[in-house]
Formats: structure tokens, sequence, C-alpha cells
């Protein structure tokens, strides 16, 4: 989504680009952006119409429209807050019913779990001759800790680049691991969608959700989807006490 963007080009470039002041103005003011006119950022920004116009395109957003778009979606992602806590209750209460509810989602989740499909999906990481790793949103911290995990297991892996635009070099065996917990992935970014189609590498989707757009899907078969992102790090966290 675009928040990652921002972050990634607030973490690459010069302070003084036209680009770095554009991010910085969306991270700290993306709720405004629906009812901002081009010539509002502009302003803000201290820089021209034009120079936010080819900032937008190099955000990888066709034009103003499109742009203004994947920031609707940036703020309903930021704004769809989960509910686990009751205000009419106490805290204790309130820790007690989490953990209860969490626990049996745990034990859902591991019942009907495939054990077949869970293995195959070790045995092509462990088969591998390198790991690619890729994730967009929240879904990328489980990417970081697998990255962290796999290189302690002295297993080749990078970490893809948040729009998977660099030209990676895949060679025989190599495996392209994607997490999308809740399928958003495939909702908001058609556009990287149809570039991680087009690579030319075996790829692995771990999701929530009845996906089939990848050489192999494992669906993590969950009860309630309020504790999808739990579910996802407990699978995440076999597959690695399993390698």
């Amino acid at each position: 989504m675009i928040g990652d963007r921002i972050n990634d080009i607030l973490n690459s470039q010069v302070e003084s680009s036209s680009l770095s002041a554009l991010c910085l103005f969306l991270k700290d003011n993306i709720k405004m952006i629906p009812q901002l006119t081009i010539q509002d950022i502009a302003k803000a920004c201290h820089i021209s119409k034009g120079q936010v116009s080819k900032c937008i395109k190099m955000l990888d957003y066709k034009n103003y429209e499109e742009f203004r778009f994947a920031c609707l979606q940036q703020i309903d992602s930021l704004t769809r807050h989960k509910q686990f806590f009751d205000d009419t209750q106490s805290e204790k209460e309130n820790i007690n019913a989490f953990t209860k509810y969490l626990v049996q989602e745990i034990n859902y989740v591991s019942q009907h779990l495939s054990m077949d499909e869970l293995m195959k999906m070790i045995r092509k990481i462990q088969n591998a001759h390198h790991v690619y790793l890729y994730a967009r949103g929240d879904a990328r911290s489980y990417c970081y800790q697998l990255l962290r995990e796999l290189n302690i297991k002295h297993i080749s892996c990078t970490l893809c680049d948040g729009n998977f635009k660099k030209d990676y070099v895949y060679q025989k065996d190599d495996l392209l691991l994607i997490i999308s917990t809740n399928g958003n992935l495939f909702t908001f970014d058609q556009r990287i969608v149809k570039r991680l189609k087009k690579a030319k590498i075996f790829k692995f989707l771990i999701t929530c959700q009845e996906i089939n757009d990848f050489d192999q899907t494992f669906r993590i078969q969950t009860h309630n989807a309020l504790y999808n992102e739990y579910s996802m790090r407990h699978v995440l966290d076999l597959v690695l006490l399993l390698l």
C-alpha cells in the first residue's frame, strides 16, 4: 500500500528532494488528501504542481485520481480498528476475554492444519537455492522475522522491495514466498500482483483467504477473522520450529 512506498522513500531519499517533501507531507496528513486538490498539495509542500504530478508517477500511480484512491485505501486500513476490548468491562475482564478467544482461535487453526501441505511448504523452503520474501503493509513485519530466522538457520534469503520493481536474478530452485494475511494485496495492489505473477520463479502464497493465483497456496483455516494476524504469526512460528 502507499504507506509502505512512503516509508521506503523516506528511508532512502535525501531530505531536500521534492519526492521526500511530498512523502513527509503525506505521512503526517494522509487523512486530508481526499479533500485536497493537487494545487493544495503543491502549496503545502512548497513545490510546483508539475513536481507533484511527477512525484505521483514516481510513486507508481498513473494520475492524481489513482493516487487519491490509494490514499483512501490507506486511510481505510488505518481506521479499521479491531475492537478486542469492551469499554464497559474492566482491564482484567478484557484481558481474560481476549486470552480466552485467542487460545480458542489458535487451537482451531492448529486442529485444521493440513500437515501434508505444511510439510510440503517447509521442504520447499529447505530445498530452495535462495528464498525471496514478499509482503505488503502490516504483513511485511512477518518477512523481517522470517529473514532473521532463516539467516540464523543458514538459509539464503532476500526481502524484496515493497513495490516489487527491482530486477532480481532468479536461479533454478529459487523460491518466492508471498504473505498476504487477509488478501488485501489482491484487492488494493493489482499492479504489484501482476509483477509477482510475471516473475519467473516458483511462488508459494501463505494466506487466510481462498486465493489460488500462484503456483501453490498454503491457506490457513481460521474461525474468527478478527484474529487472522495472530493465526498467521502462529503458523509462521510453526514453520520456523519445523525447519
